[in-house]
């Protein structure tokens, strides 16, 4: 089940007023404007914009960002939501180190305390013959994965160590959930921290931070873990 299908399951959750800004994108200290991708309402959720554009090159080469896709959701009915679709590629001889941050400046005034939601959802792909290793930066500590409300951390999804046999692929997957989190004020943020080795790729199905007011995500947990699970039994 994709990241939309899970929020369209909680469309009855009480409505709040929210706002937002222009989403900010930094990956490894570069910034991406947000102009540089071409924007659409989504067809089956409009108040989510659709953001893709081509391959983001480093300035010096060392990696490329591959087909990025945004989803990106300022908020209301069914809370706020950064997911991301995409490949990361390690271009050098060393392991290199990836922090992509992505900030959606919001607020909300809705009367119940958010419930958050973070899932990484992926795959490990050796490219070179001699296997490859994905483990959580240290950025964040044990963390690959942490979502921020108004500047400060409130949830995380551990990455670990993962690795892929030579020529082979290996699923990169975690799930974090924390019942009422603050109210945003400001703006909520994903910050994806890991470390890659030498010229190996890892491409995400879903990088994702979702804010949702309470009541009515009891089954977020569930269905998430679900996702997670049917990736891993195939």
């Amino acid at each position: 089940m994709g990241c939309a299908a899970l929020r369209l399951a909680f469309a009855t959750t009480p409505a709040g007023a929210f706002s937002t800004g222009p989403a900010e994108i930094t990956l490894n200290g570069e910034t991406i404007p947000i102009e540089s991708f071409a924007c659409a309402p989504d067809p089956t959720f409009s108040r989510s914009s659709i953001c893709s554009r081509g391959d983001v090159v480093a300035a010096d080469g060392s990696w490329t960002w591959v087909s990025p896709v945004l989803e990106l959701d300022p908020g209301g009915s069914s809370g706020g939501t950064i997911d991301g679709q995409f490949a990361l590629r390690n271009e050098t001889d060393a392991t290199l180190d990836f922090t992509l941050s992505i900030r959606l400046p919001m607020t909300t005034t809705d009367a119940f305390l958010p419930d958050e939601a973070a899932i990484v959802d992926g795959t490990l792909h050796d490219e070179d013959g001699n296997g490859a290793l994905f483990q959580s930066g240290f950025l964040q500590g044990f963390y690959a994965l942490t979502g921020s409300v108004d500047g400060a951390v409130t949830l995380g999804a551990s990455g670990g160590s993962i690795t892929a046999p030579p020529s082979g692929t290996a699923h990169i997957g975690s799930f974090g959930f924390r019942y009422y989190g603050p109210r945003p004020q400001s703006s909520i943020q994903l910050t994806f921290d890991f470390e890659l080795s030498p010229h190996d790729s890892a491409s995400f199905d879903h990088v994702y931070f979702w804010v949702v007011p309470e009541p009515g995500t009891s089954l977020l947990v569930g269905v998430g873990l679900a996702a997670l699970a049917r990736r891993r039994s195939r």
